[in-house]
């Protein structure tokens, strides 16, 4: 092997445990048990965090249609919706379930959300 394919190798391989060091960082910041949702994708930047067994909640200032990525660490299904009142298109947050990467078409829409039931 050469030295220069050597070097790019070894240096993929480190990048890829500095970054699965930081995702399982930002995923501490959310309490065992509790809902939470990030701004960005890989759990980063945390704009949300409530336990499991409350209504429908609006997000606002900077969190307001930022979601990115989710982990319901509860045994009780949440969800998120476009609207702000908890109506609108809806996604489930699946109990004891996460999710780094929403779907494009449902990225950057959820303006409340709930962690008492699903959709």
């Amino acid at each position: 092997m050469h030295k220069k394919s050597l070097l790019v190798a070894l240096a993929l391989a480190l990048s890829s445990v500095a970054a699965a060091g930081s995702v399982q960082a930002e995923l501490e910041e959310c309490d065992s048990g509790h809902v939470c949702m990030w701004g960005n994708t890989d759990f980063n930047w945390l704009i949300g965090e409530r336990p499991s067994g409350g209504g429908p909640v609006a997000l606002s200032g900077a969190a307001n249609n930022q979601m990115d990525s989710w982990v319901d660490g509860s045994n009780t299904n949440a969800a998120g919706y476009d609207n702000w009142d908890g109506t609108g298109d809806c996604q489930t947050f699946h109990a004891f379930g996460r999710d780094n990467n929403v779907a494009f078409w449902n990225s950057d829409e959820v303006s409340s959300w709930r962690t008492n039931r699903g959709c």
